[in-house]
């Protein structure tokens, strides 16, 4: 029995609905990827948008003139950030790749070859990042960009994204921060924007100690990480499914025991990849983006966390994604939350549901599966319950979640209870589309079908007695949700207009 009947002071906050991201910069040249964030702004409403590449030779931002000096093209970066900015959203900048003529080396990342290696000359890069920082700030005001965020490269501590050393990325950051902050000082910047929490400590304390600047701290972490870096989970210091929340405690405790500990921190990539052995790491087809499993994925892992970040950007908003070339099956282990069809996947109604989420949080106690959990509010009378089962991969019988839902000083008669479901093939299409054949190419029924299919399972619950209490069964991998709200006092009613009804059924003929 889980009863509800002790509200905290904690005013609930979850740092996931501030930000999403995107594949790259390019893509947002693309009428469907505009789509699928509008639908995004429309059901969710983030408040930042990250990507990669924003520097890339097919952005056209650098040229060499005749006389050998460096000019700019800012064409393309106004087109995306007009864009951004009409629906709502503000970038988190990440400074990003070295622009061909200004590299020192030809290490490419990504079916799109993205440079990662450090300038040539690094008055260069500080050049393109002050006048890039300049353009913004005169195209759209102080104002406005006060309330960007300058993140500078991408996971630099891997080899594949940063051909130099910890030391040359040190200086990069370094320089970029200065010349952002030479057009601005209230602009904000960070960094290292690394791969599974690495080197935060050290920059924070490599920035105080030379005295620059520093806003806010990044880095990433995915489920299966785990497996990267303990094969097989041997010497893991995480319990079973507790890797990736661990890892987000443990990258606060580092920060507020630096020597910045009331700095900000966003972790600007997640998302569900997933594993249940080392044998089955997997980046590009990971099923697990795609499938039910997402939906429990990002639900617990967000609220279980909500408390040691600022930000947390889900990667990625839409299946238009290009890092080892475009896939074309309506699933295909791409890291979207909507489908190349606009058809929203199982961690997209997650969000949904999260987003309907508000007010002042109850203190629960639960006793449930590893992986089940519970999160429960209340706003102006209204009592809104989130419940989920995100048992680890591991566990294979992965077994139902069965309980009682109980709200103190509430008469089931003078409620109403609402419900929302995610389950296989209502609120997560992947289920259906296997059941279908997986088709590669959707006739327009089938479309519509999967459509449909996305739809989570809406329905109305009967509350019992009182206190007011409810039933519910939780199968592996669902989420649900409970709204509980008082009965309407106004009911539809006929209207009645004696006169006009004696002047209609007059006969005129």
């Amino acid at each position: 029995m889980i009863r509800l009947e002790k509200k905290t002071e904690e005013r609930l906050d979850l740092p996931c609905l501030k930000c999403i991201s995107l594949g790259r910069a390019y893509d947002l040249l693309r009428e469907d990827i505009r789509d699928h964030l509008r639908m995004a702004q429309k059901d969710i409403g983030f408040r930042f948008c990250r990507f990669h590449a924003l520097f890339h030779d097919d952005m056209d931002v650098v040229y060499r003139r005749p006389d050998g000096t460096i000019g700019y093209h800012w064409h393309q970066i106004d087109k995306i950030y007009d864009f951004l900015l009409s629906v709502g959203l503000k970038p988190i900048v990440e400074l990003n790749p070295m622009p061909s003529l200004l590299a020192s080396g030809n290490q490419k990342m990504f079916y799109y070859a993205m440079n990662v290696t450090p300038p040539k000359v690094m008055q260069e890069w500080y050049d393109l990042v002050h006048e890039f920082t300049h353009h913004i700030t005169e195209r759209y005001g102080e104002h406005e960009v006060e309330q960007w965020r300058f993140e500078v490269w991408n996971e630099p501590n891997r080899k594949c994204f940063w051909s130099g050393t910890q030391q040359e990325y040190f200086d990069l950051y370094e320089n970029a921060a200065r010349a952002v902050k030479a057009v601005n000082p209230r602009y904000l910047v960070g960094g290292p924007a690394s791969a599974i929490g690495a080197w935060v400590g050290e920059l924070i304390e490599y920035c105080t100690e030379k005295d620059i600047p520093l806003d806010f701290v990044s880095t990433h972490l995915y489920p299966q990480d785990e497996y990267c870096v303990h094969k097989d989970r041997e010497h893991s210091p995480s319990a079973l499914g507790m890797y990736y929340i661990d890892g987000v405690r443990k990258v606060w405790e580092t920060v507020i025991n630096s020597s910045r500990p009331d700095i900000d921190i966003y972790w600007t990539e997640f998302n569900t990849l997933a594993t249940d052995c080392a044998e089955n790491i997997t980046f590009l087809n990971n099923i697990h983006v795609d499938k039910l499993f997402s939906a429990a994925c990002i639900v617990r892992n967000m609220v279980e966390t909500r408390a040691w970040s600022k930000g947390v950007a889900y990667w990625t908003i839409s299946d238009v994604f290009e890092e080892s070339q475009m896939r074309h099956t309506p699933f295909s282990g791409t890291y979207g939350l909507i489908t190349l069809q606009g058809i929203p996947k199982a961690g997209y109604n997650a969000f949904k549901l999260m987003k309907k989420m508000r007010g002042k949080v109850f203190e629960t106690s639960v006793e449930a599966p590893l992986g089940c959990g519970v999160l429960a509010c209340e706003e102006d009378g209204i009592l809104r319950v989130l419940l989920w089962n995100n048992q680890p991969l591991e566990i294979a019988s992965r077994p139902d979640w069965s309980d009682t839902l109980v709200f103190d000083g509430v008469n089931a008669e003078d409620f109403i209870a609402e419900k929302a479901l995610i389950r296989e093939g209502q609120g997560s299409a992947y289920e259906a589309w296997l059941g279908m054949g997986k088709p590669a190419n959707l006739t327009a029924f089938e479309e519509d079908y999967l459509r449909a299919r996305s739809e989570m399972d809406y329905s109305l619950p009967t509350l019992k007695g009182s206190p007011a209490s409810i039933d519910f069964t939780l199968k592996g991998d669902e989420v649900c949700y409970f709204e509980i709200h008082k009965r309407p006092k106004d009911v539809a009613h006929i209207v009645e207009n004696k006169k006009m009804e004696a002047q209609l059924n007059t006969d005129n003929t």
